[in-house]
């Protein structure tokens, strides 16, 4: 009876000692609390905010507007590694998507993609002159082609891209694909890029591809594409709104919340893991005794 005693006692003091250990725990993480608390005064958010649909609302529109940023932010770094070749500007480009998605039933992010790919293609560009505004002519197509069949708007971004950029090759590579070119037509295109005239060339092509498949994807999109574009929209403009308040407060938890963990963890694990080990090896003959 008196080892058990001895037992009782050595696991209540060490239990003791346990609870000190948390006290001093929770005297740290009651601070850390406090900066929870200040960082929910300061976005203006309560806990409630977070919950039902609301919150899947908000988290939905988050993860639009990051990747409509991620798109966005892409699409200005091939400007910038070209050169701005496509003589057209990042804003530009959001417009221009902004404009076709409803046209042609294409969320604008999926055609920014496609029009980042048409982009590394630095012979594709707009020139001055009727017609000659040979990106924004091959961009348009891009959802044309892939609403008659012709793959992805990223598909043809790469098939165009190839074609306008090396006219004679590409002119074989798009025939192989399902845009017929006649013999004369082939021959003038060679005529073209041999001679130096690039640009005929590329116009030739775009005239011919345009005459197969230019409006199909307008002619397609339906008002239940446009209302979900539509809403896709809010969501990102919800999800912008939202943004800095979230990239905040990422922010807080990798710059003092994780270190301060950390700190706690490497303070106090060993103390813990010792302390669980003794109980536990009180705990063990005690256990058997019973």
């Amino acid at each position: 009876m008196a080892k058990t005693r001895k037992l009782v006692v050595e696991v209540l003091a060490d239990a003791s000692r346990l609870g000190k250990t948390f006290g001093q725990i929770s005297g740290q993480t009651e601070t850390l609390g406090k900066q929870f608390q200040n960082l929910g005064k300061r976005v203006g958010l309560g806990v409630g905010a977070a919950v039902g649909a609301a919150g899947v609302f908000a988290a939905t529109s988050l993860k639009a507007a990051e990747e409509a940023e991620q798109v966005q932010r892409r699409v200005a770094q091939v400007i910038k590694a070209t050169g701005g070749a496509a003589n057209v500007t990042a804003s530009e480009i959001n417009k221009f998507a902004e404009r076709q998605q409803y046209l042609v039933g294409v969320d604008d992010e999926v055609l920014k993609k496609s029009y980042g790919i048409l982009l590394t293609f630095k012979n594709v560009r707009n020139e001055a002159g009727k017609g000659n505004d040979v990106f924004n002519r091959t961009a348009k197509s891009l959802a044309d082609l892939s609403a008659a069949g012709f793959g992805s708007t990223d598909s043809a971004a790469k098939a165009m891209g190839k074609a306008l950029q090396d006219p004679i090759k590409g002119v074989t590579a798009l025939s192989r694909a399902g845009v017929t070119f006649s013999q004369s037509q082939k021959d003038q295109i060679k005529n073209f890029v041999e001679t130096g005239d690039l640009l005929s060339a590329q116009k030739l092509i775009l005239g011919e591809v345009e005459s197969q498949v230019g409006g199909v994807a307008a002619a397609g999109t339906t008002a239940s594409e446009k209302l979900s574009l539509m809403f896709q929209d809010l969501q990102e403009n919800i999800g912008a709104a939202l943004l800095p308040i979230f990239q905040r407060l990422v922010g807080f938890l990798s710059e003092k919340v994780i270190p301060a963990v950390k700190d706690l963890a490497e303070k106090y694990g060993p103390k813990l893991r010792e302390a669980f080990d003794r109980i536990r090896e009180r705990l063990e003959p005690l256990v058997r005794m019973l």
